[in-house]
């Protein structure tokens, strides 16, 4: 496998796997590397690279002009006198670092390094943190003293010295006296209209005509990419769905699909051959190709887009599109924590929300000891970044930042590998990077319920498909036998218990959601694993993503 290794002094040293996906532009004095999908794709890269047609370019010129680039990437920049290293505002493309001997890493590939002699130590503190939640904490990974870049990171290293820099503007985020609190709702209504427009418009354009492919739940997200692309009169689309036969988002995708004129494509999950998926080769080859060290591997709709590749259903260069994850970025995931957003307190009610939210992959788990590791990792979190942004950040400001370092970045956006496996591009309209900087100056009281972000699309209507004839159908297990037996169990379960839903909910998820899970996803373990670990209390399937994933790096360390 061919690598790229070099060093600046004695002090800095970049280890990049070349055969990864990086392109290299040589320099006078040094090269670039640069990996991913540049805003206008091609236009702003090559702006970039002009920045040193003229020889010597200032680092602050080289960071200045990184803040500015739109789209999924990381860049590193190394001359005679510094380098400079960047991931995109979303780190979609992760970069790594740390010390040893008084000589720091940058690397895309930890697994290199340990296999040329760098011993590494897993974290006992990250190991726990992955267990109960599927990712680390902030800028820790599954090792000790690995850090990881977080979301729009900047790098530079000049003289032995080190500064680091953000694309993303925090202090906007925690500022709760911003502007946007004085607007009214119709102007933050055709504000946001004005962003997502731009934003849809500029992802058209960087497909030069290619076909589009939406993965179609019916719900807010992806419903709003096909009607912006209808909107914009882009045809050369298609839709698909997959699940259960006849389950409830398929239903109301193909209604939607229809009435665009889309092509929708429904691919049935079975259990049998999710099963025989799970096993095979090539799902072990992607768990390798997805890796990274600081959370479990997201592979919901890997088994879709290998069927739509071999079916020949897509065209070979399509770019795959989806609504990641507009619910998280439009405030869907502070509603829980609204009613204590005037406070910039933490108590013990708002860090037992947040343990039941974001750790409870293995109820076994939720020990004192454990909870109280975690929730000191999160205190010393939110203490730093008052500290470092001087300002009083109250609990919805800080979840949403939490969030976003940590389960979106690391876990739901690394999700667009299951398209670059099979040799697709991506966009993610929704995480572009003026997206986050309109929904980073949101108030709490629009963003509480995706207020605005559903007002929004209510005023304006795009494409017509927002009516109340295409509202996403209320949850229903499609299976009439599997309904009609986990309401008898339910109903003699309740009774037996005096109306425990706690102990039906940890029955139901060991014994019968195998069954209508629309995922599949629960199908990469065995049922009868599901089923014997009743009493560790498992969530879901990521519980078990997380025990192979701790163990696979057990046993590679």
């Amino acid at each position: 496998m061919k690598k790229y290794n070099s060093t600046v002094n004695r002090e800095t040293q970049v280890v990049i796997n070349i055969s990864n996906g990086w392109n290299q532009y040589q320099l006078k004095n040094g090269y670039i590397l640069y990996k991913g999908n540049f805003s206008s794709y091609g236009e702003e890269l090559n702006n970039f690279l002009a920045l040193f047609k003229n020889g010597v370019v200032k680092d602050d010129d080289i960071i200045n002009y990184l803040a500015c680039i739109r789209g999924n990437f990381s860049i590193i920049v190394k001359t005679d006198d510094y380098i400079v290293a960047s991931v995109d505002c979303i780190r979609s493309v992760p970069l790594y670092y740390f010390v040893k001997n008084s000589t720091t890493f940058i690397t895309d590939d930890v697994g290199y390094l340990k296999r040329t002699g760098h011993k590494l130590k897993i974290s006992n503190d990250s190991q726990l943190s992955v267990l109960m939640s599927g990712y680390t904490l902030f800028e820790d990974t599954l090792y000790l003293g690995v850090k990881s870049f977080i979301p729009g990171q900047i790098f530079s290293y000049c003289s032995g010295g080190v500064n680091s820099y953000n694309i993303n503007n925090f202090q906007t985020w925690f500022n709760s006296n911003n502007e946007a609190r004085t607007k009214s709702l119709d102007l933050m209504c055709s504000e946001f209209n004005s962003v997502i427009l731009e934003v849809m418009s500029n992802t058209i354009k960087s497909l030069e005509g290619r076909q589009v492919v939406v993965p179609l739940s019916g719900g807010y997200d992806s419903r709003l990419i096909v009607s912006l692309l209808k909107h914009y009169n882009y045809e050369n689309v298609i839709c698909f769905t997959y699940g259960m036969v006849d389950n409830f988002e398929a239903i109301s995708a193909k209604k939607i699909a229809d009435k665009l004129g889309y092509k929708w494509v429904f691919i049935d999950l079975n259990i049998k051959e999710q099963r025989y998926f799970y096993k095979s080769d090539e799902f072990s080859s992607y768990l390798k190709y997805a890796d990274t060290i600081d959370s479990t591997p997201y592979y919901q709709g890997l088994f879709a887009v290998k069927y739509l590749k071999e079916k020949k259903i897509i065209d070979f260069n399509a770019v795959f599109i989806n609504g990641n994850t507009g619910d998280f970025i439009t405030g869907g995931h502070i509603s829980d924590y609204y009613q204590y957003c005037n406070s910039d307190t933490i108590d013990s009610k708002v860090y037992s929300k947040i343990i039941d939210k974001y750790y409870s992959l293995w109820g076994y788990l939720k020990t004192p000891s454990n909870k109280s590791k975690i929730i000191n990792k999160i205190k010393s979190s939110h203490k730093y970044l008052e500290n470092k942004y001087d300002a009083d950040i109250n609990i919805c400001d800080f979840i949403y930042y939490y969030e976003f370092v940590n389960r979106q970045s690391k876990y739901v956006i690394q999700g667009q590998k299951i398209f670059e496996y099979y040799g697709y591009e991506w966009r993610m309209p929704l995480w572009d990077s003026k997206m986050i900087e309109f929904w980073s100056s949101v108030p709490n009281n629009y963003k509480n319920g995706q207020f605005l972000y559903k007002k929004t699309i209510e005023k304006y209507n795009y494409s017509n498909i927002w009516d109340k004839e295409y509202e996403i159908n209320k949850y229903r297990i499609s299976s009439p036998l599997i309904r009609h037996t986990r309401r008898f169990f339910k109903l003699l379960v309740f009774i037996l218990t005096s109306g425990s839903y706690k102990k039906w909910d940890r029955i139901d998820r060991s014994i019968f959601y195998y069954f209508y899970d629309i995922t599949r996803m629960l199908c990469s373990v065995s049922y009868w694993r599901v089923v014997f670990s009743i009493f560790k209390y498992p969530r879901h399937n990521v519980a078990f993503d997380a025990e192979r994933y701790v163990s696979y790096h057990e046993k590679s360390s």
